[in-house]
């Protein structure tokens, strides 16, 4: 039965019965991936991709009568477990109390101010003073100052300041101008994505080789599918992401990791019944590689791109968290 699809709005606030609920939650913790069933409850952020996987395997294994619910189950219990309906019963409504209001509000006008009575302007007596002009009121023609010799080209104090002030509000502009500038764009450099994109296209390769006939637990056959599917919904986000930046990586550039020599040392262990010591050891050699890779890459990049990166990196770890116990119960 396909899985049906409804927003999220709609799901987070679709009722769920608590049988339904239940057997939910027990079919996921008996079949759902360890890097994914971690999300279940956990409150903490779920990547798109992760949810995706989550509903994608839910919708494969689920039984039919749980199907409808797969979607409501998601929002209310993995990726908005605090948003889940609260229906109230009648009976817990409190009651309504209506106000008696019986008092009658009466106004009174009130006396108006009488305006303030303008008081008479009274102006200044004329002078009374000599108009005859001071007895050396015309020196400066008759007896005009010599002009000084030297010449002060420093300017104003108040001409400088303002000056100073004027250069630094400019300068300040440049530098908000230039944040706001990295900000938009998400900042950051993406040559350092390349070795990582690589990385993942080597351990699809990998994945995607192996085959239920090549001496593997069952536990090895669940890592190798997790990984494959983890990664390659990894790669194709950051690949999304270069492209929104004009930053374009060909078929060639990206099988550049592609070993030929690896897959010569699987195909010889086949051969010689190592093959699953040879493939457990390829493996974490490959993931490590893929984790350094990744955290060199999240030193330049931007704030979007860090978000990826990171989530990335705590993927990559669950793998070989994965991947150590897988080895262990084989052992």
């Amino acid at each position: 039965m396909p899985l049906k699809t409804s927003s999220s709005s709609n799901a987070r606030g679709a009722y769920i019965p608590p049988e339904i609920e239940k057997a939910m939650a027990d079919h996921i913790n008996q079949s759902m991936p360890a890097h994914l069933k971690q999300y279940q409850s956990s409150g903490a952020y779920v990547p798109e991709h992760v949810e995706k996987a989550m509903a994608d395997h839910m919708e494969k294994t689920m039984p039919d009568h749980l199907q409808e619910y797969i979607n409501p189950y998601l929002q209310q219990n993995v990726v908005s477990p605090n948003a889940k309906p609260n229906v109230a019963t009648p009976q817990q409504q409190p009651p309504v109390v209506r106000p008696n209001v019986t008092k009658t509000i009466s106004f009174e006008p009130t006396a108006a101010a009488a305006p303030p009575q303008a008081e008479p302007i009274q102006f200044p007596a004329p002078d009374q003073t000599s108009q005859t002009p001071p007895e050396n009121a015309y020196d400066f023609i008759m007896n005009p100052e010599k002009p000084s010799r030297k010449t002060n080209l420093a300017l104003p104090k108040s001409l400088g300041l303002k000056l100073v002030v004027v250069s630094g509000g400019i300068l300040a502009l440049i530098v908000v101008f230039i944040i706001f500038k990295s900000l938009l764009s998400g900042g950051g450099s993406y040559t350092a994505f390349i070795p990582v994109v690589q990385e993942q296209q080597e351990l699809i390769h990998l994945t995607s080789s192996i085959t239920p006939q090549q001496s593997l637990s069952a536990n090895d056959l669940n890592f190798n599918a997790t990984t494959q599917l983890s990664v390659t919904s990894s790669q194709a986000a950051l690949l999304t992401y270069l492209k929104t930046h004009k930053v374009k990586v060909s078929t060639k550039q990206l099988n550049l990791k592609v070993s030929s020599t690896v897959d010569n040392q699987l195909t010889t262990a086949q051969t010689a019944g190592t093959f699953r010591q040879t493939y457990e050891e390829t493996m974490l050699s490959q993931l490590n590689a893929y984790k350094l890779n990744l955290a060199q890459a999240y030193k330049t990049a931007g704030k979007n791109g860090k978000t990826l990166l990171n989530d990335d990196y705590v993927q990559a770890q669950l793998l070989i968290n994965q991947l150590q116990q897988a080895a262990a119960g084989s052992s």
